[in-house]
């Protein structure tokens, strides 16, 4: 039996499947809304969606940029780390612009991984988005880096394919 966006069986109450596709088509909508206003749209049918339900059906969702909000509806650091390997993977041969760059900053300083969120920061630098004072202040007390590092990665990153960037998220950095 379905009644108001929900599926109840002998299990209980779930999303029904109509629900999740009238979110999926909703989301698909403001794929073709030029980059750089995708972001708040999205939040707000997210917002909106989970208001309602109280979840937010992730395991569904193909496309990277609605994943970026995991975020701000989930805490379990298992299911952020899966998506933010996904997103990483997904969004490797995609231009990024600063809400993706913010996002996915936001997922490694949750999962506590220094490395990713340098390299996050570096990248807003990169597309000179003023760093704000908190994220400069989290530079270095993360790695007590000097300002010459900094710009030394920062122009590494300049030099670099996309492609190449992505895995240096990962794998990089040693040195800073």
């Amino acid at each position: 039996m379905e009644n108001l966006g929900f599926h109840f069986d002998e299990e209980g109450r779930k999303i029904a499947t109509k629900g999740i596709e009238s979110l999926q088509e909703k989301l698909k909508q403001v794929d073709s809304f030029p980059k750089e206003e995708r972001g708040t749209k999205y939040e707000q049918i997210l917002r909106g969606w989970y208001q309602y339900y109280e979840t937010i059906p992730w395991e569904t969702f193909e496309n990277p940029e609605w994943l970026l909000f995991v975020t701000d509806f989930e805490t379990d650091r298992d299911t952020i780390h899966q998506i933010y390997t996904k997103t990483i993977h997904s969004l490797s041969s995609e231009k990024l612009v600063a809400w993706h760059i913010h996002r996915l900053y936001r997922m490694a300083s949750i999962l506590e991984f220094p490395k990713d969120q340098l390299y996050w920061l570096a990248y807003l630098d990169m597309l000179g988005e003023p760093l704000s004072v908190e994220y400069q202040q989290q530079i270095y007390a993360l790695f007590q880096i000097t300002k010459q590092n900094w710009d030394e990665l920062c122009e590494y990153l300049k030099n670099v394919s996309y492609h190449h960037r992505t895995r240096c998220t990962m794998n990089s950095f040693n040195g800073f």
